[in-house]
């Protein structure tokens, strides 16, 4: 108390001392007065202008609150407080008029600011957010009384403030007209600064509303159930909870929460719904049906504040459900499209089932379709009495099937097209379905239910070539699914049999030879150590063949087996020996009698042999004894033939008779063999063959032994553009020393025969193929081995009597619009022959020309003004010779600078001004010179108008005598 007042005499002493010292000093003094305890030291005082300009600041007495400003200068000054943020003084400022008489400094008065309180904040958040919202009313009451000191709102993010409140116990109340809360109450002590609430206020949940209309009226009792994918159900509030039997969420990731109907008026509202997002999905169900609202599902989310849906909800039409079925009572197709009135389509479930939506009552058609099954179109009337459709029917499903070729037979190079028939088996069905396979052999037919038989028409030609399928009945019932899997495969048969033998059977060969397609034959090599063998040809086109054993040495049952081979295969082909070949060449008869050697000669027979080759069969393996029954004398009592293949030697010696060989010499063996002669040994012989196709060469060191060597040929087949066979067309082929040329036959084939092996070009000849432009490739490179080539093609280009052209235009885009491309012939430049506009293209397309190799002209031209524009006018001049020419015109106009009239003056007027000046210097002297100058001008215009007079001869004499008057 003594250092307070202390202070305040001091602080008066002061103020007298600069009172004494100098009147125009004046002090601004006063005390900040609070009724409680508050810290003085963070309290300023400022003196401002009225203008806002800061003149002094000074600090309040830490005890008492006492403050002095001090004013130098009269005038209107402002005196602030500034407290702390959120402390509350009245006044917060007091104007100050210094006059130096009577204003409250100069007269030495306080200027008092008293404290009124402190203020207390807050918050009220929406549940389980960070933010609030703002308008919410907060008001701050005393603790145990219920009266209410103050009242406030919210700002946007839910913040609020109580201002002017005195140190004590409080609570803090929040409320709304619609809004819900779950903490509406806090509490907050105020003691000797700002105080905040103890804890936040919580708001609930915001109410969300709507309205539903039809044709522009309300409708009630529409439902409205809400989902959410965050939000629980618990923290919903007024909202029916009760799950809705009839509904089914497609939306696996929201979960229902509540639902709420529409009123009388057709509005609806979820009272309280926290912050999040939603989706609601309205549901109006009828007696019998359900109705579509649109929009059918509508996301929203609720933030801060109540919440308008929209758009308005709108009833458009009813819902109608359907089943398509694979048969009567049958299961459901999934992914059949169901197409309405040919516009609307809706894919089925799985079990079959789809849905229309946003019907209207009428009649329509429906359509059904999926891959390989088949429905017939329905005309139904649909009406909200009918909410479920009748059931669509499948009534024809595919049935498909592949033709499987391996092997082409002669003449045939790929698969064909083939005719397939569908005929029911039931023989009062008359309706026989065709089509006809496409070229991977793929066909299918649209068969309603029933059983079949399907059957493949191979062409006659294809059958005679050995064509044939199997089975060549495929019987198939359709029920209630589609049918793949039919195959027709190519019937290729085996052809098995085995050979008996007298003795142990060794090397030997069948052939199978077929009797109509002479070059298809094939050969077995077969081995046995037994008395019998087996054999087998397997991928055998059906038709008539020869099967043949070749051991020529060998007596057979049955040396060649004919038969047919149709849709079996082939077995049982039996090849028995019967005995052994014996031949015996003789230039004379003779009689042989033979014995077969064994445990005791057995007597075979006694022969009877004529001149020439005579042959004979020998029942039983063995070794022979052959004794010659004639009137000729032999070298030996008798001779030993073996079956096995040994040498007989025979020679015939007589005084009387003589032989010619006087010996031959053979071998018995499994190989084929011709015999030449007898020979007169006095000649020479030379031994040649020859074989079309061939090149026999003698072997070195033998005489009768050649060497085979197969020449090949090389066939041809041309063809036009429209794969159709050239006839005449001239082809060269050569390499090497060989050369040939040749003309293509009526089917566009040729055939080069007897090739040598080495490589060959084969190309078109440019001699007698005018009409031919080109060939693609232009030559076959053909290396000939030791097989037959095939499928050596060329194809042939006729020639093309059309010339095109085009061209581009290099430019300025906005010149395009000008320009203007002409084609003229060269012998006529005046009249266009034809004309095409650019537009808005940098490229241009003339119709075609003949190609007959005339000169043309292309010009360009435009419509551009020369009188703004320099430019130069393209052109290009061509033949028609080839096919094609493109051009290309360049235009690079520029535009003219505009002609300006020039000023006259602008070039007179430096040397009139120097003029100018020159006379203003001279002017003593030139202005007796310009009046004498005038007057003879004025002189000589008169002698010119009396010229011009000729009326009056006597003014003309006047005139001569006053000219020549001044002459003198």
């Amino acid at each position: 108390m003594g250092a307070r007042v202390l202070w305040t005499l001091l602080c008066a002493l002061c103020w007298d001392w600069a009172r004494a010292a100098d009147d125009i000093v004046v002090g601004c003094g006063g005390f900040v007065k609070s009724e409680v305890d508050i810290n003085y030291s963070l309290i300023e005082i400022k003196l401002y202008t009225k203008q806002g300009t800061l003149k002094y600041q000074t600090d309040c007495a830490p005890n008492n609150g006492y403050f002095m400003i001090p004013l130098y200068d009269k005038g209107d000054f402002i005196l602030k407080i500034e407290p702390p943020l959120g402390w509350s003084f009245e006044p917060t400022s007091v104007l100050l008029h210094v006059d130096g008489v009577n204003d409250i400094c100069t007269k030495g008065e306080d200027v008092n600011f008293v404290f009124t309180g402190f203020s207390v904040n807050g918050k009220v958040l929406s549940r389980n957010q960070d933010l609030g919202p703002g308008g919410v009313q907060v008001s701050l009451r005393k603790a145990n009384s219920g009266a209410i000191l103050q009242t406030t709102t919210t700002q946007q993010g839910g913040k609020y403030s109580f201002n002017k409140v005195l140190p004590g116990d409080y609570e803090i109340v929040a409320s709304h007209p619609t809004w819900t809360f779950k903490e509406a109450t806090t509490v907050v002590q105020v003691t000797n600064s700002n105080a905040h609430a103890s804890s936040p206020l919580i708001v609930a949940g915001y109410d969300v509303s709507g309205s539903v209309r039809s044709d522009g009226e309300p409708m009630k009792g529409v439902m409205f159930l809400l989902f959410s994918s965050t939000i629980k159900r618990e923290d919903i509030l007024g909202c029916n909870l009760a799950p809705i039997e009839s509904f089914q969420n497609k939306d696996m990731l929201i979960s229902y929460l509540c639902h709420v109907t529409s009123n009388e008026d057709g509005s609806f509202t979820f009272l309280s719904l926290p912050s999040g997002d939603y989706s609601v999905i309205p549901f109006y169900r009828g007696e019998r049906i359900t109705f579509d609202v649109a929009p059918s599902r509508l996301d929203f989310t609720v933030e801060h504040d109540s919440l308008r849906l929209e758009p308005v909800f709108h009833v458009m039409g009813f819902s109608v459900t359907g089943r398509v079925l694979n048969g009567p009572e049958g299961e459901g197709v999934a992914d059949a499209v169901v197409i309405l009135n040919n516009q609307m389509k809706v894919t089925t479930n799985a079990d079959g089932s789809f849905r229309l939506e946003n019907m209207t009552a009428g009649t329509y058609s429906i359509d059904a379709k999926k891959e390989h099954i088949f429905f017939d179109t329905l005309t139904v009337k649909i009406a909200p009495n009918t909410p479920q459709l009748a059931d669509i029917i499948a009534t024809r499903f595919s049935v498909c099937g592949d033709i499987f070729i391996t092997h082409f037979p002669e003449g045939m190079k790929s698969m064909n097209k083939y005719k397939v028939t569908l005929t029911p088996q039931d023989k009062e069905r008359t309706s026989v379905l065709t089509t006809e396979s496409d070229t991977q052999g793929r066909f299918c037919f649209q068969a309603r239910r029933g059983s079949y038989n399907i059957q493949v028409s191979v062409p006659e030609a294809e059958l005679k070539a050995g064509l044939a399928l199997k089975p060549a009945m495929y019987p198939v019932t359709v029920m209630d699914k589609e049918v793949m899997d039919v195959s027709f495969s190519q019937f290729m048969a085996s052809i098995s049999g085995k050979v008996s033998c007298l003795d142990v059977c060794g090397d030997l060969t069948v052939t199978l030879q077929s009797m109509s397609r002479q070059r298809e034959k094939r050969s077995l090599q077969i081995h046995s150590k037994t008395e019998s063998v087996t054999f087998n040809f397997e991928d055998i086109l059906p038709g008539k063949y020869k099967a043949s054993i070749i051991q020529e040495d060998w007596c057979w049952k049955n040396k060649s087996v004919e038969f047919e081979v149709t849709d079996e295969n082939v077995v049982g082909v039996e090849f028995r020996q019967t005995g052994y070949m014996l031949r015996c060449s003789l230039s004379h008869a003779i009689t042989l009698e033979f014995y077969q050697d064994g445990n005791g000669p057995e007597h075979v027979g006694v022969y009877n042999l004529t001149k020439g080759v005579n042959r004979f069969c020998l029942s039983k393996p063995g070794v022979y004894k052959v004794t010659p029954r004639s009137c000729h004398r032999f070298e030996h009592a008798y001779y030993t033939y073996d079956t096995s293949g040994e040498k007989i030697t025979v020679t015939p010696s007589s005084k009387e008779l003589l032989f010619y060989p006087p010996s031959v010499e053979s071998v018995v063996s499994g190989g084929n063999f011709n015999y030449v002669g007898p020979l007169h040994s006095d000649l020479e012989y030379t031994i040649a063959a020859q074989k079309e196709g061939f090149v026999l060469t003698a072997v070195d060191g033998t005489i009768g032994d050649f060497n085979a060597f197969a020449l090949a040929g090389v066939t041809f087949e041309i063809l036009s553009e429209d794969e159709q066979p050239l006839a005449g067309v001239l082809l060269s082929l050569s390499g090497g020393m060989f050369r040939s040329n040749l003309l293509t036959q009526e089917n566009g084939m040729l055939t080069f025969s007897n090739l040598p092996e080495c490589v060959y070009h084969v190309q078109l000849k440019a001699e007698g193929n005018d009409h031919i432009e080109r060939a693609l490739p232009t030559y076959r490179a053909i290396e000939v081995g030791n097989s037959d080539i095939d499928e050596v093609n060329i194809i042939a280009f006729r020639q093309i009597n059309q010339f095109d052209l085009s061209g581009n235009v290099i430019t300025s885009p906005e010149y395009l619009s000008t320009l203007l491309v002409k084609l003229y012939e060269s012998e006529n430049l005046d009249n266009p022959i034809q004309s095409v506009s650019l537009g808005q293209s940098l490229f241009f397309h003339f119709p075609p020309l003949l190609r007959d190799g005339e000169t043309y002209v292309v010009q360009l031209d435009s419509t551009l003004p020369k009188s703004q524009y320099d430019y130069t006018l393209p052109q290009i001049s061509f033949s028609t010779q080839g096919y094609h020419k493109h051009i290309t015109l360049t235009f690079n106009p520029t535009r003219k600078l505009p002609e300006q009239d020039v000023v006259q003056g602008s070039y007179l007027a430096l040397p009139l001004t120097l003029l100018l000046l020159l006379a203003g210097y001279n002017h003593d002297k030139l202005i007796p010179l310009l009046l004498q100058l005038t007057s003879r001008l004025q002189g000589v215009r008169a002698l010119g108008q009396t010229g011009a007079d000729t009326g009056n001869p006597e003014d003309a004499k006047r005139l001569q005598k006053r000219q020549k008057t001044r002459r003198t």
